[in-house]
């Protein structure tokens, strides 16, 4: 039984590798950048009224990259500090999507926003960035973005927090 199932797995193998098609090397492209944000946070207090207040400034250290030859869709990541009032420190893994409308980009994302220094933070965050080109491989960078924080030990029990945050950076273009 043993040698049959061996037998039928060496010929599915075969069978892949004869009629799968032949693999194209691509490049990968990236991306690295800074920018600065902030705007406004959204959530309750300890009585249960809504809060609303100013985000505390924040850096995001921007890695992105795609491929050559399907530029969608683009794979990324930011480091986030927020620098204001209390430090943290914070991951966003991120997917992009391109679309050029002449000299400018718009590209809408989605990520999975992860705070995990001094204090913890989980949710979501959907976006849209522009990128106007300033030379070959600088562009301006200007986003909107909204982060909705569910899980985290900086919650108040059973509420999320809403974060509608702006910012704008320089982007530096890296060959493939």
């Amino acid at each position: 039984m043993k040698r049959r199932v061996l037998c039928l797995s060496l010929f599915a193998c075969a069978l892949v590798l004869c009629v799968a098609p032949p693999a194209q090397a691509q490049r990968r492209a990236f991306a690295v950048g800074l920018n600065v944000g902030s705007g406004l946070t959204l959530g309750t207090g300890g009585s249960q009224d809504t809060v609303m207040e100013r985000t505390p400034i924040f850096l995001d250290a921007v890695l992105r990259s795609w491929s050559d030859e399907a530029p969608n869709p683009v794979f990324g990541a930011a480091l986030r500090l927020e620098v204001d009032g209390r430090v943290s420190v914070g991951i966003v893994p991120r997917i992009e999507w391109d679309q050029r409308l002449g000299s400018l980009e718009l590209r809408p994302f989605a990520g999975v926003p992860f705070i995990f220094a001094p204090f913890s933070l989980l949710g979501l965050e959907v976006g849209v960035s522009a990128a106007i080109p300033l030379g070959d491989s600088l562009n301006l960078v200007a986003s909107f973005m909204a982060d909705a924080y569910v899980w985290g030990s900086d919650l108040p029990g059973d509420s999320a927090v809403v974060m509608l945050n702006g910012t704008i950076g320089i982007e530096f273009g890296v060959a493939p």
